[in-house]
């Protein structure tokens, strides 16, 4: 190496001892350093680190605000255990179906209407008796159960319906009964409280179970008619006066008297002979 080497090595390494010895001297006299903490940009205090403790005084004792036996002191934070939030259980409730009630065999009890029959206690098929022909009741494990006997042959006890039989809700019903006549004239209907068919004529005249229309004339008296005002099921009298023809070739000016039809003698003097239409 040549001298200016030495002599700049030389150089070098006394400028490094004057350094550390002007940093020693600072921390000596107690001026803060810039690894100690941070400037406060109001009053240029040095803040200590987030370590909470504060700045050694210098007085052999602890930070302040400590105990000097290493616990917390004003600085040290609160508790970390945080309140109840207030936030409801987040158990779900109960996810069973609550009870149906309902009968097993789902049908409504004959005497009391009431549809929870099927619920009942028992000891024996006898206490489940519904009374009830459409069903078939029996006891199982302690409980009512009624079975509809679907199609099984009945009486509703109503006239208007036939053909009765049980349906699946365990009652008896019929069809509609046929009331009709078949007959154009009249309205039929099937009336439950006289227990029977009712036929209405509500055109012309029904007569001798046969229709007639209005004013017809009867095949064996021109003086009487279907006249509904009057009858509807049979002929009634035309009014007096009213012209007809008697059948006697020998009679003339027949007219209705009474239901009656008779016309004048025209054979005068002799005599009509109204057996053979002929003058006597």
């Amino acid at each position: 190496m040549t001298k200016l080497g030495y002599l700049w090595v030389a150089l070098t390494t006394a400028g490094c001892q004057l350094l550390v010895d002007f940093d020693r001297s600072q921390i000596d006299a107690g001026t803060p350093v810039a690894e100690t903490g941070v400037m406060d940009r109001a009053t240029s205090d040095t803040e200590t680190p987030e370590s909470g403790g504060d700045v050694d005084d210098g007085d052999g004792g602890g930070p302040e605000g400590g105990d000097g036996d290493g616990g917390a002191g004003d600085g040290s934070t609160a508790d970390a255990d945080t309140s109840d939030t207030g936030m409801p259980d987040a158990g779900m409730p109960d996810a069973g179906m609550p009870d149906a009630g309902m009968p097993d065999a789902g049908v409504m009890d004959a005497m009391t209407g009431d549809a929870e029959a099927g619920m009942r206690e028992c000891d024996d098929a006898a206490d489940c008796n519904d009374r009830n022909d459409c069903t078939s009741d029996s006891c199982v494990d302690g409980r009512c159960r009624r079975e509809p006997r679907v199609g099984m042959s009945c009486d509703d006890g109503a006239f208007c319906t036939v053909m009765d039989a049980c349906n699946a809700m365990g009652m008896c019903v019929g069809m509609a009964r046929d009331c009709s006549d078949e007959l154009a004239c009249t309205t039929d209907r099937c009336n439950e409280a006289a227990n029977r068919c009712e036929h209405t004529v509500t055109d012309g005249c029904l007569i001798d179970g046969a229709c007639v229309a209005e004013g017809a004339l009867d095949a064996s008296n021109p003086c009487r008619a279907c006249l509904p005002a009057m009858s509807r099921t049979a002929y009634s009298d035309r009014p007096d006066g009213t012209s007809c023809d008697d059948g006697v070739a020998c009679t003339n000016g027949d007219r209705c008297t009474d239901g009656t039809c008779a016309g004048m003698d025209a054979c005068a003097p002799q005599t009509c002979n109204r057996s053979t239409g002929t003058c006597m």
